[in-house]
């Protein structure tokens, strides 16, 4: 077994049939307590080098010792990590958050987005049969 599992930040009814936990309320509370105790997972080293390309890589002991004697073309060459680094994992954190405000403003939108777009099917429909007519195909 290894030391670090990945696992959803929202339990799943299959995680919560696995306990001994009687009621989903104290089991979500505890699940979010453990998680929030959890250790950030170590910062490992990259497991490749990829070229811009998609298409060349190698590994880092190869990169390393060839990236000072390349420096015209090193840099087009991207680390792969097992999981992403701190900072990439801050960036995409931020960027779901902004999305889910995003998500919460047309969800209280959603009446009047489904109103304008009945209009807009109607309209398109309308000028369809219109244009249809008019070409003598109905």
């Amino acid at each position: 077994m290894s030391e670090w599992k990945l696992v959803p930040v929202e339990p799943t009814e299959m995680m919560f049939s696995a306990t001994r936990e009687q009621y989903w309320e104290a089991f979500q509370a505890d699940y979010s307590a453990m998680l929030a105790a959890a250790p950030d997972a170590p910062q490992a080293e990259p497991v490749f080098y990829v070229h811009l390309d998609g298409i060349r890589a190698m590994p880092p002991d190869i990169f390393a010792a060839w990236s000072p004697t390349a420096k015209q073309t090193a840099h087009e060459y991207r680390p792969v990590f097992d999981h992403p680094p701190p900072d990439e994992l801050a960036r995409l954190r931020a960027e779901n958050e902004r999305l889910r405000a995003d998500a919460d403003l047309y969800r209280h939108n959603w009446q009047e987005a489904r109103r304008m777009l009945s209009e807009r099917i109607a309209t398109d429909m309308g000028a369809a049969i219109d244009a249809a007519m008019a070409q003598g195909k109905v």
